[in-house]
């Protein structure tokens, strides 16, 4: 048995399977995520922060939606709980890669400058 859990964030949807485990606890959520809105990047990247809590299945769901099984690896809390931290982590991920891509000319411009005045080579090794 199933039940959908609404989250705060557009683009996501959950569906909270509510079976019986050995452990004796619910262990697996499903989420519907959009990857226009919030790209795949940032959904790997919030899935690796929770590998040390989770594993994860992707499967394409149509268009932009992928949907995202996270098995529990412990009972460490509730499930809302940690749907609302994925997302938020999601949410993390989407804004660090917008500030990246308006910023990477920057960085790599001031690392360009810094090598241009170091001196890398030492004497009677050029």
């Amino acid at each position: 048995m199933s039940t959908a859990v609404p989250c705060a964030a557009d683009g996501i949807s959950a569906l909270v399977g509510t079976f019986s485990s050995d452990e004796g606890f619910n262990r697996e959520v499903a989420l519907s995520v959009n990857t226009g809105l919030y790209g795949i990047d940032a959904v790997f990247q919030a899935c690796y922060t929770f590998t040390d809590r989770c594993f994860f299945h992707f499967s394409h769901k149509g268009g932009e939606d992928v949907v995202l099984s996270m098995r529990r690896k412990r009972e460490d809390g509730d499930v809302d709980d940690l749907i609302g931290e994925f997302v938020n982590e999601l949410i993390n991920q989407r804004v660090r890669i917008d500030l990246f891509r308006r910023t990477h000319l920057l960085r790599e411009m001031i690392v360009a400058q810094a090598f241009t005045e170091a001196d890398l080579l030492k004497p009677g090794m050029g």
